[in-house]
């Protein structure tokens, strides 16, 4: 998967890098939601790439597989808010 790389004034690597978070991602067709966990790279310039990397059941329960979801703009990424319950995950991203 090639990095989409955005510029984010609200954060950085260092804050999400490895963290939990829970999300709830909309899109015209469906609708993901769940809890990952964030996986931030930095280039030389400072800006960011974010995925959120999920351990996902294959639909018959047999299989497990780790599913990437990229984060395309810095509007999404900087809905990415601290979780009020961090018993829940670190940071919680709703769109």
């Amino acid at each position: 998967m090639e990095r989409k790389w955005i510029q984010s004034s609200k954060w950085k690597r260092a804050e999400l890098d490895s963290k939990s978070i829970e999300f709830s991602l909309r899109t015209p067709d469906f609708l993901i939601r769940g809890i990952g966990k964030l996986q931030v790279y930095e280039n030389g310039e400072g800006d960011i790439s974010i995925n959120i990397v999920v351990l996902e059941m294959s639909n018959d329960g047999n299989r497990q597989s780790w599913v990437t979801y990229q984060l395309f703009s810095t509007q999404i990424a900087d809905r990415i808010e601290v979780h009020p319950d961090m018993a829940v995950a670190h940071f919680r991203l709703i769109c």
